[in-house]
């Protein structure tokens, strides 16, 4: 397991119901890797991990209302 592995473990606790998700991005997919200039890719990923996030913290939003008393 790699140390990128072991930190989201150490951030979470599920039997608290604490999670953690870790993405790993490819970078030739926004930027060139010579360079390091963004390219085309650039927005599109932007948007796609933006409607990501979103989902993501909806579905928390969600879940926390489900949970209150």
């Amino acid at each position: 397991m790699g140390a990128r592995a072991l930190a989201a473990r150490a951030h979470s606790a599920p039997a608290r119901e604490r999670h953690s998700l870790q993405i790993e991005i490819n970078c030739a997919l926004y930027m060139d890797e010579e360079s390091l200039a963004r390219h085309e890719g650039f927005e599109k990923l932007r948007a796609t991990t933006t409607a990501l996030a979103r989902e993501i913290a909806r579905s928390v939003r969600a879940k926390l209302k489900l949970n209150t008393p």
